[in-house]
Formats: C-alpha cells, structure tokens, sequence
C-alpha cells in the first residue's frame, strides 16, 4: 500500500466513496423458504481504504459485494456514493445511476 494511501485509511477526515446503512438482502427459496443473506449491514468506506470480507460460504458476502457495486437490489436499506449514485433507487433513474457504485470501487472476486 502506497503511503497516501496509509494516510488516508487512518485520516477520518478522509471523503468516504461509499456508504450503506442498513443493508438488507431476503430470499425465497422452495426448500429453505425465507433466507436472510445479509441483515442490517453498515459500511463506510472511505478513499484510499482496502477492505476485505471474510466468512463462509453462504454468509452474504457475495450479495454484499453485489448490493455495493449497484448489481442486485437491496430488499432494504440504501447505498450511495461519492458520486451521487444511489442504490436505493429501483430501477436506475437514468443511464449513470446504476453505474456510480462500480465507478467507486473496485471488486477482486476469488477465482478457483
């Protein structure tokens, strides 16, 4: 990690680039019936941090990821972003709308 970088994550005076409150992802499923994948989740991440989400399989993360970058929509909560994006508006207002959560972060899926 570069050093302004370092700084950044550190600084929380720094310009957060994406913020979720109370993200909330529930399925229907035949076999399982309801599933909650994520339930009330708070994030912010500010610019220059990395995170990482660590659990097992089934935990959400991949939902998370997909709430976040503006892929899947949240069965509650909202999401936004430093620019102007929001995800808690279904569908996209307009062709940029969708896209500000992937403008934002980047996301490294693991691959097998």
């Amino acid at each position: 990690m570069n050093t302004a970088a370092l700084q950044n994550s550190k600084n929380n005076t720094a310009e957060t680039v994406i913020s979720a409150r109370s993200l909330r992802q529930v399925f229907s499923t035949r076999a399982a019936g309801t599933v909650v994948a994520v339930d009330s989740i708070d994030l912010t991440v500010k610019r220059g941090e990395i995170i990482a989400l660590l659990g097992p399989n089934g935990a959400g993360k991949t939902t998370l990821i997909d709430m976040i970058l503006g892929l899947t929509q949240p069965s509650g909560g909202t999401r936004r972003s430093a620019r102007g994006g929001s995800a808690d508006r279904w569908p996209a207002q307009g062709p940029d709308d969708s896209r500000h959560g992937r403008d934002d972060c980047g996301a490294v899926p693991q691959a097998h």
